[in-house]
Parts: C-alpha cells; sequence; structure tokens
C-alpha cells in the first residue's frame, strides 16, 4: 500500500502539483484514504484510460503502469482505487479499504 501511495504522490508532483495531502477517515468498516492534490488536473483522454496498462500515461515517457499496480495493490488488499475529481485545480483519487479490526 506504502508503493500505491507513493505512486499517487509521485505522479501529482510530476505533473505540476504543489502541494499532496493525504486525508484518511474510517467508515462502515472501511479505511478511506484520499489523495488530493492542486495540480492541473488529468487530460480527458488519460482520465478515460488511467487503469489501462501502457494507456493511461499523461506524460511523455510514462509506461501506464503505476496507477494499474497501484489498483491491483488496493484489490489484493481488498479493496480499490478510484478517480474522484479531476478539475484545472486539482485531482482526488480514494483508496479503499477493509479496516483492520484489531486496532
Amino acid at each position: 500500500l506504502v508503493r500505491a501511495l507513493a505512486n499517487l504522490g509521485a505522479n501529482a508532483a510530476e505533473a505540476g502539483a504543489g502541494c499532496v495531502r493525504f486525508v484518511g477517515s474510517r467508515e462502515n468498516g472501511r479505511e478511506l484514504l484520499e489523495v488530493v492534490d492542486d495540480g492541473p488536473g488529468l487530460p480527458a483522454l488519460a482520465q478515460e484510460n488511467l487503469f489501462r496498462a501502457f494507456a493511461g500515461s499523461a506524460r511523455a515517457g510514462g509506461t501506464g503502469l503505476g496507477l494499474v499496480i497501484a489498483r491491483d495493490v488496493a484489490r489484493a488488499h481488498g479493496g480499490d482505487l478510484v478517480l474522484v475529481e479531476s478539475r484545472a485545480g486539482g485531482t482526488r483519487f480514494r483508496l479503499d479499504i477493509p479496516a483492520d479490526e484489531g486496532s
């Protein structure tokens, strides 16, 4: 999970975000972690292909694998990674996994 979050933060920084925030909460037995940045937003084509291998990169030289791998990691933990919104003022992703009831 750390690698998935690091990937989201690195993507935001590479896209020009000056600030990346990680906001966590717990809801209905789920851990929710939102990754929010103040970058320029994702182009429409990139948004359409975010979670498709080799198709979702928004930058030259990108492989388009980072978000695919991040989502696979989330799903391996019984959760998911989704794009909540992306606009000119920033982008927000949500990582949702089952809560560890022991904590």
